[in-house]
């Protein structure tokens, strides 16, 4: 910048000479408004113009600034692979290795059914795959276990109150007039017989196989028939 200003002073300078007036002496400047004298120098003594050195602009580099190393501290852990071996490595190696070991803790987007709300969670896969929507009573609840669900639907069966059984038996039908006149007939008659098969015992234990004995046994056997007209006189059927 004062390179600048020094060349266009000098360059106002060498205007102003040569547009000198010798009859009064003086110089006068339209541009700048003002009445500069300038003393002419005498003949044959050259004029110098430049005699004030143009500086010269250097562009000087950036210095560079060593930098120090820096030492980064990184913290390992301790983890243990499937098979028992022991690995120092970072905590985000080691739940790398964690999920590539055990595809069921990955976090997945769990839908869950309508009756328990519809909406969706983050769960590790292997407990989304594990829950279950739940109906306990007339109540519908999200369970991240099946397992769980399933004793506490044993639990509610078990404090309900126990139905009385349905009788699985066929009731009897009510009996005709018909049928239970065949059922008093039979009766009769087996009565009959019984009163028959006494009197002859006793006939023969009385008077044994003979001529008395056998007209015992006729007399019983008419009393006998009698009472088979009476069973289906009383009887009909």
């Amino acid at each position: 910048m004062s390179a600048a200003i020094m060349i266009f002073a000098v360059l106002i300078i060498a205007f102003l000479y040569f547009a000198y007036d010798k009859t009064d002496g003086h110089i006068i400047s339209q541009i700048l408004g003002i009445s500069i004298k300038v003393t002419p120098a005498p003949t044959g003594v050259p004029i110098r113009i430049f005699d004030t050195p143009v500086p010269r602009i250097t562009q000087t580099a950036p210095t560079e600034v060593p930098q120090q190393d820096t030492v980064s501290t990184v913290s390992l852990v301790d983890c243990v692979g499937p098979d028992g071996k022991h690995l120092e490595v970072t905590k985000q190696m080691c739940d790398e290795f964690n999920l590539a070991w055990h595809p069921e803790l990955v976090i997945v987007t769990c839908q869950i059914d309508s009756q328990c709300g519809g909406e969706t969670i983050q769960l590790q896969r292997g407990v989304c795959e594990n829950s279950t929507c739940c109906q306990i009573g007339d109540k519908w609840t999200f369970y991240q276990d099946k397992n769980k669900c399933v004793q506490d639907q044993n639990i509610y069966n078990a404090s309900l109150p126990t139905p009385t059984p349905l009788s699985t038996s066929t009731p009897t039908p009510t009996p005709t007039q018909q049928e239970i006149n065949l059922q008093l007939y039979n009766q009769c008659l087996s009565n009959a017989q019984n009163a028959y098969n006494q009197q002859r015992q006793e006939c023969l234990s009385l008077y044994g196989g003979g001529r008395t004995g056998m007209a015992c046994i006729l007399q019983a056997l008419r009393v006998g028939q009698q009472s088979v007209n009476n069973c289906n006189t009383q009887y009909p059927h």
